[in-house]
């Protein structure tokens, strides 16, 4: 929060923790401070790592990239599955999701569509949308900016929760989720992480020399026109 203030994000004369912002926010890139060692000492744990390591049967790493964020108001993410983003190292890839404070769900919280990764009426979903590659395929990442449209036509429901500190949500690759949209005048700070088998392959894009994405903004192809071509509409 205290980067935050210096970047001129907060209404003026207010208490920088509160994180109080001007209608429409104002975007502020939070890479600079996510190896901060305060960041890290959350986002990189010893309870995180000593979890993944039971789950796994074996030692954990995460990735290098730390998807620090500050989301403003009337912001949201739509609906997708981060496989299509991170799909070319180890099939034991698990997001964790990590609320940074106390956020309410009108803050903007995590969405999960439960079972999304294996009912059978997400099945075309995940043999089409969920196994491209947005650098390779060069198509957008978000599935849909329409969460209800899914549950419509696909089953399951959305669940998300108010969340505290200290809470975190861990899930699979191909898992559906997005966002509650911020309805408050606060930022929602959160983090996103990931965790893998040490022996597993890694996604080049996120170790530490990795590059990131390649696919360039005008190179993208908008997901109604895959959708199109999947028959996934």
């Amino acid at each position: 929060m205290e980067y935050m203030a210096k970047k001129e994000a907060h209404v003026p004369h207010t208490p920088s923790l509160e994180g109080v912002m001007a209608q429409g926010g104002k975007s502020v890139p939070m890479n600079d401070i996510a190896h901060n060692p305060n960041v890290l000492a959350v986002v990189e744990g010893k309870e995180l790592y000593d979890f993944f390591k039971r789950f796994f049967g074996e030692p954990t790493l995460t990735f290098s990239k730390k998807w620090l964020r500050a989301v403003g108001n009337q912001k949201f993410t739509g609906a997708h599955m981060d496989f299509v983003y991170m799909g070319r190292g180890s099939v034991n890839l698990h997001t964790v999701w990590i609320p940074f404070g106390d956020i309410p769900a009108e803050q903007g919280t995590l969405a999960i569509c439960p079972n999304s990764n294996h009912l059978e009426s997400f099945a075309r979903i995940r043999q089409t949308y969920g196994r491209m590659d947005v650098d390779r395929d060069l198509v957008e990442g978000w599935f849909s900016r329409e969460p209800m449209e899914i549950v419509e036509k696909f089953g399951s429901q959305w669940l998300t929760a108010n969340f505290s500190a200290g809470d975190v949500v861990i899930f699979g690759m191909n898992t559906m989720h997005a966002s509650t949209t911020n309805l408050t005048n606060r930022f929602r700070i959160s983090c996103d992480v990931r965790f893998q088998p040490a022996s597993d392959p890694v996604d080049e894009r996120w170790s530490k020399l990795g590059k990131g994405h390649t696919a360039k903004k005008w190179q993208i192809k908008v997901m109604s026109e895959a959708r199109h071509e999947w028959n996934v509409e």
